[in-house]
C-alpha cells in the first residue's frame, strides 16, 4: 500500500511516499481521525436501536423483547441491556452464605 508520510495525500513527493501495510496506513492518521473512523464503523453494524430495545424491555420483559425485535441470541439482548446507558439497573439478588457446618 502507498503511504503518505506527512498525512497529506496530495503531497506525492518521493520523500513523502513509502510502501507499507493497511495497518501502517491507518496508523499514519491522527488519533482523533482513527477514533472518529472507528466509531463510525462500529455504529454502521448496529442492527437494533438500543434505546427502543431498552424501552420495550421495561414494559414487556425479556422474552417479548427477543421476539419483537427478532433478536436470536439471549446474549445479544443481555449485552444491549447491560451496556446501554438508558438500561434499567437490575436488582442484585444476594445469595445466602452457606454456613461452615452445613
Amino acid at each position: 500500500m502507498c503511504r503518505h508520510l506527512d498525512g497529506n495525500s496530495q503531497n506525492n513527493a518521493a520523500s513523502n511516499i513509502a510502501l507499507g501495510t493497511q495497518s501502517d496506513n491507518m496508523m499514519d492518521r491522527s488519533k482523533e481521525c482513527r477514533q472518529r473512523c472507528a466509531f463510525k464503523a462500529s455504529r454502521s453494524v448496529v442492527k437494533h436501536d438500543h434505546t427502543a430495545v431498552v424501552e420495550f424491555y421495561k414494559e414487556h420483559g425479556f422474552t417479548a423483547t427477543l421476539n419483537h425485535f427478532k433478536i436470536s441470541s439471549r446474549g445479544t439482548l443481555s449485552f444491549i441491556l447491560n451496556k446501554s446507558a438508558t438500561a434499567p439497573k437490575p436488582d442484585r439478588v444476594k445469595r445466602k452464605q452457606k454456613s461452615s457446618h452445613e
